[in-house]
Parts: structure tokens; sequence; C-alpha cells
């Protein structure tokens, strides 16, 4: 039996295979004033029966952004959320929401360094209100995202974060403000509620680390690796991940580092190259984007092909 299509568990939340459609804005379909639109939701339903253990739905916004884009903070946008969530549990999938501010809402204010404390403290807030909603829509956890050099990357970024309070300086300061959000969602994320985290990786392997112990030690229950803000995107990739690219690698090392489940995303395509990270014990669920959208059913595709893990 194959381990990418063997069930696993997460605290109380049992998923049906390691199989994880990563989040992917769709700008294509719009939402009315942060309400998902029909086109939106009927693509997301599209999803919900093609064997995929875990469904992380776009990222949606936790305060007032973007009117065409979705957001996740009154109860009406939580609407059109709850038919996929019912849809991929009838299903036997499980599924978080993203949850994100973009930065760019505060560019004239001087981005993330002009926003006085009780603005930032107020977007804290703002995530762990929403998390609450999922939650309370049914959602099996939420992903914040940490990651592609939006607001959460700004913040913990060294690169863009210049502060001098308690929201800067050091690590442990350009972290505080995901350590709150995460500490205040887990006051109410029981056993059947995973607060998970998409941290951007700077490839800089050992900083990296760091970041994710202290984002763990913060009380995520899963860690998903993408790329972050970084000015060198070359790191030395061993001969034995000379088929990935860096951003597979940084975090398959980091998933050595941390204990927690880890999610490894990018250009990973087929089932039979998510098993080899697997069988090595280097990631616990396999992420896929562009795969999903030129082939929404590409795991049972893939699943009918005999000699796939051969």
């Amino acid at each position: 039996m194959s381990m990418i299509l063997t069930p696993t568990k997460v605290k109380n939340i049992e998923f049906k295979n390691k199989v994880v459609m990563a989040p992917m804005a769709n700008f294509r379909l719009p939402s009315k004033d942060g309400v998902m639109g029909d086109e939106l939701l009927k693509y997301y339903l599209n999803y919900t029966d093609k064997e995929i253990g875990l469904i992380i739905l776009q990222a949606m916004f936790v305060m007032p952004s973007f009117e065409n884009l979705p957001w996740a903070f009154r109860p009406e946008h939580m609407v059109p959320l709850k038919k996929i969530v019912d849809a991929a549990h009838e299903h036997g999938s499980r599924i978080f929401l993203q949850l994100v501010m973009n930065g760019k809402e505060f560019e004239h204010k001087g981005g993330i360094n002009g926003l006085v404390i009780e603005e930032l403290e107020e977007i804290r807030d703002s995530f762990i209100a929403s998390a609450k909603l999922c939650k309370e829509t049914g959602f099996d956890g939420i992903e914040l995202h940490g990651a592609h050099e939006l607001f959460l990357n700004q913040v913990s970024s060294d690169f863009t974060n210049h502060r001098t309070d308690r929201y800067g300086g050091d690590k442990d300061g350009r972290l505080a403000l995901a350590k709150e959000i995460i500490s205040g969602i887990k006051t109410f994320a029981d056993e059947n509620f995973i607060v998970s985290y998409r941290m951007g990786a700077t490839f800089d392997l050992e900083k990296d680390v760091k970041t994710a112990k202290t984002l763990v030690d913060a009380g995520l229950d899963m860690l998903h690796v993408s790329y972050g803000i970084t000015d060198v995107r070359q790191i030395h990739i061993p001969q034995e991940f000379a088929e990935y690219d860096e951003i597979v690698y940084a975090g398959c090392h980091i998933k050595h580092h941390v204990n927690v489940p880890t999610i490894v995303v990018s250009n990973i395509n087929t089932l039979q190259r998510g098993e080899k990270l697997l069988g090595h014990g280097d990631c616990d669920f396999v992420a896929y984007g562009r795969t999903f959208l030129r082939d929404p059913a590409f795991v049972i595709h893939q699943i009918g092909q005999e000699d796939l893990f051969r």
C-alpha cells in the first residue's frame, strides 16, 4: 500500500490520504462585497469529490480588503463556504480555510512599519475572530498565510520589518504578532480543529529552522512550507533531492527539525514523486497546486495507473 494514499491522523482528525490541494487564489471568478460568488462556489464544489485528503481553500481576508475577492469575517461571508465544507465532508475530505491580510492595504501609512501598535492588535484580533467563525462553520482547521510576501510574511521578515517596538527587532519580536494570533486561536481550538501556518522560507536554512521552531512552540498543529521574502533563492540541493526544487527541499529540511506534521509543496506534480518524499520521511503531507488546475481529478486518474508506485 502506498504511503501517500494511506490514511493519517492529526489530533482527532483523520485524513483519508496525504494529498493536499494547495490554496490558490482565483482572480477570474469574482466575489461581491466579500461574499464568494456563485461561479467560484461551483469551482470549489467541483473539487470536493475528487479523493483529496485535505482541501485548503484560497486565502480569504480577515478585514475589509479587495471587494472582488472573498472575505471571512462576517456571518454572511461564511454562507457559501458552509456549502463547500458540507460537500467536502460528505465525500470524506477534510477542509481548511486560509486566512490572510495582503499588506498593500497599509501602503498609504508606510506599510507594516507605519502601523501603530493598536492597529496591529486590531489585525491580530481579526485573525482570531475569523478563525473562530471558521470553526463555527465546520472547517477542520485554518491556515494562517505567512508566506508569499503578504502581511504576516512582511511582519516576520527582517528584510521588511524595521520596527523598534515589541513587534520588531529580533526574531522573537518579528514573530510576536504571529505567536499572539496562534495563541488566541488555541484558546478555542479543541482536538477537532487544526491550526496550520504557511511559512515563507528564506532559504537560509538555519534561519528558517529557527523560525519554524518558534512558530511550533507557539502552539501550531501543522506547518506548510512555501516561499517567502529573501534576497537569495539559490541554495545547495543535495543529490537525493535533485529532481525537486529549493522550496520542496527547504520544507523537507525543516520537517526534520520540528515535531508537527509538515506539508511540502512546489512542482511535485505526480503522486509518485510525492510518495518518494513520504517514503524517505521528508514530509507528512504533499500539496499540489497547478496539478489540480490542469486536472481536478488527477488523484483519481493516477490511482488508476497500476504501475504508479512500482
